[in-house]
């Protein structure tokens, strides 16, 4: 080689070696350089802001350093000879992301992701020094360790709920999670749904039953049901469904489902009912004890002074006694047995202890329409079930109460009164001809009735519904279970 050749090698090496130094320097990564014997011999800028160390502070020290105190991440130590620069020195390996946690210059324990790759030169065998770069983990193993420590909560609290919450891919009906109340009812160890067809952990007839609902929620659709299940013991239980739809990026990919049992709530729903029930007894009974006071108090009270008023007619015609007054008060007695046989009948009906509820309801329309001026009109529409008294009570005094808003509030002149028994329910619609009810008015204070009439027929497991038919007038349907 020339003089001239080897000056020109030397002024390249030169200013390779300067850009070398310049594109470590640009870099975000730590580089160190590790010499034969494991020193550093070189670090870039961010190898000194990563590990807090200056280079002169760096430089000469080797993985054997205890100052380093290195730890793997389960917190055992990290034992100089297993650091990743060392392993490629002595093997010629290269290492790819082996992470250790080592003490910075302030004390503190910077997590990080460490690559070593040997360098060789020829003629030598092994390495002649290691190239490491690493970087700064330490905030990304923070947030991994709060996600872990709140997926750990969040898998504690679904654990916990009472209900069986599961979730679902749309592409191959697999289970992507599900909560060990939905494991322990399917029958699946801890974790062991996760990947599994729906028809595997369902069963092929209740995949194919429920497939309907899935689809329903696939398209975006919510969907809630109520199922009743046999338990090995034979009891019946219930249970309430949800489907809700997963997105993502606003495109549906699956679903959550979410199956509460409801069996002691029906019970205590029933248990409402029946307390309704009872409530209404006592007061039916209330009524008949003030229609049996009526009658066998002042109905004779009044039958004697009958009986008197007509002595002492007799009397006056003999005595000059004014016979016309006599007449009056007879008249009187006879007006007040009357009025007291209606408040009777009103407490307690007498028709509804032998009659049906069509009878009743038609002595009913009868009075009432010749007190209000309204033509009224009861219809049977196909065959009604034969009812207790309870039951005939509660619908009587539906009726009563209907007709009274009417005569009260609709200035209807016709009304019609249809009885119907269908899907196992009884059904008493009540329709007029007058001037209609808003929505609005269910909150007037004169409402209370329909309001109440309301809340007694869900306590008794029915409902109440308002209908607007086309022109005028309304429609008010209640309905009850036939078992009520």
């Amino acid at each position: 080689m020339s003089v001239i050749d080897a000056t020109i090698d030397r002024d390249f090496q030169a200013v390779s070696a300067e850009t070398l130094r310049s594109m470590c320097a640009a870099l975000a990564e730590g580089v160190v350089l590790h010499a034969r014997d494991g020193s550093l011999v070189e670090a870039n800028v961010a190898a000194e802001a990563i590990l807090g160390l200056t280079r002169d502070q760096m430089l000469g020290r080797t993985s054997m350093d205890p100052a380093w105190r290195a730890t793997h991440e389960d917190g055992t130590p990290y034992p100089g000879n297993d650091h990743p620069a060392m392993v490629t020195l002595r093997t010629g390996r290269p290492l790819r992301e082996k992470v250790m946690g080592v003490h910075d210059g302030r004390g503190e324990v910077r997590w990080l992701s460490v690559n070593s790759q040997p360098i060789f030169s020829t003629g030598v065998s092994g390495p002649v020094a290691v190239v490491a770069t690493f970087i700064d983990i330490t905030r990304q193993r923070q947030l991994t360790d709060e996600l872990r420590v709140a997926k750990a909560d969040l898998q504690t609290i679904l654990d916990n709920v009472p209900a069986r919450i599961t979730s679902w891919h749309m592409d191959g009906w697999t289970n992507r999670f599900a909560n060990r109340a939905a494991e322990v009812h399917f029958g699946l160890p801890p974790g062991g749904g996760a990947g599994k067809h729906a028809r595997e952990i369902l069963g092929e007839s209740a995949f194919t039953k429920l497939t309907p609902f899935l689809e329903a929620a696939l398209n975006g659709e919510r969907q809630s049901y109520e199922q009743v299940e046999s338990q090995p013991d034979g009891t019946i239980r219930y249970t309430q469904v949800k489907y809700a739809p997963l997105k993502q990026q606003g495109k549906v990919v699956g679903l959550y489902a979410l199956a509460t049992d409801i069996t002691d709530l029906r019970a205590s729903y029933q248990k409402i009912r029946d307390l309704a029930q009872r409530l209404e007894s006592i007061r039916e009974q209330e009524r008949r004890s003030i229609a049996q006071a009526l009658h066998e108090g002042i109905a004779q009270e009044l039958f004697a002074m009958r009986l008197g008023l007509e002595h002492l007619k007799s009397m006056a015609l003999r005595n000059e006694v004014d016979v016309e007054l006599c007449e009056r008060l007879a008249a009187a007695a006879v007006r007040s047995m009357e009025e007291i046989r209606r408040i009777a009948n009103d407490l307690r009906p007498t028709a509804l202890a032998h009659l049906s509820v069509f009878v009743a309801l038609s002595e009913l329309a009868d009075r009432f329409g010749a007190d209000s001026g309204l033509t009224i009109h009861v219809r049977e529409i196909g065959r009604f079930p034969m009812l207790d008294e309870g039951t005939r009570l509660v619908l009587f005094r539906a009726a009563q109460e209907l007709l009274t808003n009417v005569a009260k509030h609709a200035r209807a002149t016709k009304v019609d009164v249809d009885l119907k028994a269908e899907a196992g329910h009884l059904v008493l619609e009540v329709t007029d001809d007058g001037i209609g009810l808003a929505k609005a008015d269910l909150s007037k204070p004169g409402s209370i009735g329909l309001l109440g009439l309301r809340e007694k027929f869900e306590a008794l497991g029915g409902t109440l519904k308002i209908l607007r038919p086309p022109g005028r007038g309304t429609s008010v349907s209640v309905r009850m279970p036939v078992v009520a």
